[in-house]
Protein backbone atom coordinates (compact mmCIF):
# COMPACT_ATOMS: atom_id res chain seq x y z
CA UNK A 1 0.00 0.00 0.00
CA UNK A 2 1.52 3.40 -1.02
CA UNK A 3 2.15 5.99 1.92
CA UNK A 4 -0.10 8.87 1.99
CA UNK A 5 -0.40 12.44 3.41
CA UNK A 6 -2.57 14.38 5.19
CA UNK A 7 -4.56 17.41 3.15
CA UNK A 8 -2.89 20.33 1.39
CA UNK A 9 -3.42 23.81 2.11
CA UNK A 10 -2.00 26.98 0.92
CA UNK A 11 -1.81 30.77 1.58
CA UNK A 12 -1.32 33.90 -0.64
CA UNK A 13 -0.67 37.43 0.54
CA UNK A 14 0.16 40.64 -1.76
CA UNK A 15 2.59 42.49 0.21
CA UNK A 16 3.24 45.92 0.53
CA UNK A 17 6.44 47.47 -1.11
CA UNK A 18 8.31 48.57 2.32
CA UNK A 19 10.85 47.44 3.93
CA UNK A 20 9.10 45.49 6.97
CA UNK A 21 8.39 42.26 8.06
CA UNK A 22 5.06 40.98 5.86
CA UNK A 23 3.47 38.06 7.01
CA UNK A 24 2.18 35.36 4.09
CA UNK A 25 0.78 33.05 6.89
CA UNK A 26 0.01 32.78 10.79
CA UNK A 27 -1.69 29.89 11.88
CA UNK A 28 -2.52 29.67 15.96
CA UNK A 29 -5.01 26.91 15.83
CA UNK A 30 -3.93 24.35 16.69
CA UNK A 31 -2.97 22.77 13.38
CA UNK A 32 -0.36 20.39 12.65
CA UNK A 33 1.81 19.16 9.81
CA UNK A 34 4.28 20.44 7.38
CA UNK A 35 5.31 23.39 5.83
CA UNK A 36 6.59 22.62 1.77
CA UNK A 37 6.86 25.36 -0.25
CA UNK A 38 7.44 29.22 0.17
CA UNK A 39 7.17 31.68 -3.07
CA UNK A 40 8.72 35.07 -2.36
CA UNK A 41 7.38 38.38 -4.38
CA UNK A 42 9.60 40.79 -6.77
CA UNK A 43 12.12 42.58 -5.19
CA UNK A 44 12.59 46.30 -6.17
CA UNK A 45 16.10 46.09 -6.82
CA UNK A 46 18.62 43.10 -6.22
CA UNK A 47 17.93 42.38 -2.82
CA UNK A 48 19.04 39.59 0.82
CA UNK A 49 15.47 38.24 1.06
CA UNK A 50 14.89 36.82 4.56
CA UNK A 51 12.23 34.31 5.67
CA UNK A 52 10.99 33.97 8.84
CA UNK A 53 9.71 30.48 9.20
CA UNK A 54 8.30 30.26 13.08
CA UNK A 55 7.04 26.87 13.81
CA UNK A 56 5.92 25.37 17.38
CA UNK A 57 7.07 28.87 18.49
CA UNK A 58 10.21 28.56 17.64
CA UNK A 59 11.74 31.29 14.68
CA UNK A 60 14.21 30.57 11.68
CA UNK A 61 15.63 33.19 9.85
CA UNK A 62 16.94 31.97 5.79
CA UNK A 63 18.31 34.19 3.73
CA UNK A 64 18.42 34.42 -0.26
CA UNK A 65 21.34 36.72 -0.75
CA UNK A 66 21.75 38.88 -4.25
CA UNK A 67 17.81 37.91 -5.78
CA UNK A 68 18.12 39.93 -8.77
CA UNK A 69 15.16 42.09 -9.71
CA UNK A 70 12.74 39.98 -11.50
CA UNK A 71 13.01 36.96 -9.26
CA UNK A 72 11.29 35.18 -6.95
CA UNK A 73 12.86 33.22 -3.98
CA UNK A 74 11.76 29.64 -3.67
CA UNK A 75 11.96 28.00 -0.48
CA UNK A 76 11.01 24.19 -0.29
CA UNK A 77 10.04 21.83 -2.70
CA UNK A 78 12.18 22.67 -6.16
CA UNK A 79 15.11 21.46 -8.52
CA UNK A 80 16.28 23.17 -10.69
CA UNK A 81 15.65 21.59 -14.18
CA UNK A 82 18.20 24.21 -15.96
CA UNK A 83 21.87 22.26 -16.38
CA UNK A 84 23.26 25.50 -14.39
CA UNK A 85 24.64 24.74 -10.58
CA UNK A 86 22.93 26.21 -7.89
CA UNK A 87 24.42 29.79 -7.31
CA UNK A 88 27.12 30.68 -5.08
CA UNK A 89 24.83 32.97 -2.92
CA UNK A 90 22.49 30.69 -1.64
CA UNK A 91 23.60 29.48 2.02
CA UNK A 92 24.48 26.74 2.24
CA UNK A 93 22.85 25.31 5.33
CA UNK A 94 19.34 25.05 3.68
CA UNK A 95 19.79 22.88 0.69
CA UNK A 96 18.80 19.50 0.06
CA UNK A 97 20.99 16.66 0.32
CA UNK A 98 20.74 16.05 -3.42
CA UNK A 99 21.85 20.01 -4.11
CA UNK A 100 17.68 20.41 -4.45
CA UNK A 101 15.26 21.73 -2.14
CA UNK A 102 15.70 24.36 0.44
CA UNK A 103 16.98 27.39 -0.96
CA UNK A 104 17.07 27.08 -4.65
CA UNK A 105 17.81 30.44 -6.91
CA UNK A 106 18.74 29.57 -9.93
CA UNK A 107 16.79 30.69 -12.68
CA UNK A 108 14.92 27.91 -14.25
CA UNK A 109 13.33 25.56 -11.42
CA UNK A 110 10.56 23.29 -11.01
CA UNK A 111 8.25 22.97 -8.37
CA UNK A 112 7.24 19.84 -7.01
CA UNK A 113 3.54 18.71 -5.11
CA UNK A 114 3.53 19.48 -1.65
CA UNK A 115 3.00 14.97 -1.55
CA UNK A 116 6.26 14.61 -3.70
CA UNK A 117 8.47 17.20 -1.42
CA UNK A 118 7.30 15.05 1.88
CA UNK A 119 8.37 12.18 0.68
CA UNK A 120 11.71 13.85 -0.87
CA UNK A 121 12.35 14.64 2.43
CA UNK A 122 11.91 18.41 2.08
CA UNK A 123 9.59 20.36 4.65
CA UNK A 124 9.65 21.65 7.85
CA UNK A 125 7.41 20.36 10.37
CA UNK A 126 4.97 22.14 12.78
CA UNK A 127 3.01 21.45 15.58
CA UNK A 128 0.20 24.16 17.19
CA UNK A 129 1.57 26.77 14.97
CA UNK A 130 3.05 28.21 12.05
CA UNK A 131 3.81 31.88 10.66
CA UNK A 132 6.06 32.78 7.82
CA UNK A 133 6.86 36.68 7.23
CA UNK A 134 9.35 38.00 4.58
CA UNK A 135 11.60 41.06 4.73
CA UNK A 136 13.23 42.97 1.63
CA UNK A 137 15.69 45.85 2.75
CA UNK A 138 14.69 47.36 -0.47
CA UNK A 139 11.02 46.85 -1.15
CA UNK A 140 8.75 44.53 -3.18
CA UNK A 141 7.85 45.32 -6.83
CA UNK A 142 4.39 45.92 -7.24
CA UNK A 143 3.89 45.85 -10.97
CA UNK A 144 1.11 42.94 -12.14
CA UNK A 145 1.53 40.55 -9.72
CA UNK A 146 5.05 40.96 -8.68
CA UNK A 147 4.16 41.49 -4.84
CA UNK A 148 2.22 38.07 -4.66
CA UNK A 149 4.02 35.54 -2.20
CA UNK A 150 2.32 32.45 -0.99
CA UNK A 151 3.02 29.21 0.78
CA UNK A 152 1.64 25.69 0.88
CA UNK A 153 1.47 23.57 3.76
CA UNK A 154 0.14 19.67 4.83
CA UNK A 155 -2.13 18.92 7.60
CA UNK A 156 -1.44 16.00 9.41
Amino acid sequence: MAATVGSRFGAQASLLNNTNRQTIIDIVSGVSGTLTHVVGAKPLATDTVSIFVTAGGVETEYKFYNVPTGNRPVFGGALPIDPQPLASTVDASILGAAGGGWGITTPVVGVVTPEEAIFSGIGIPFTDSLKVEIQYPTGVSVAGNDESAGVTYVRD
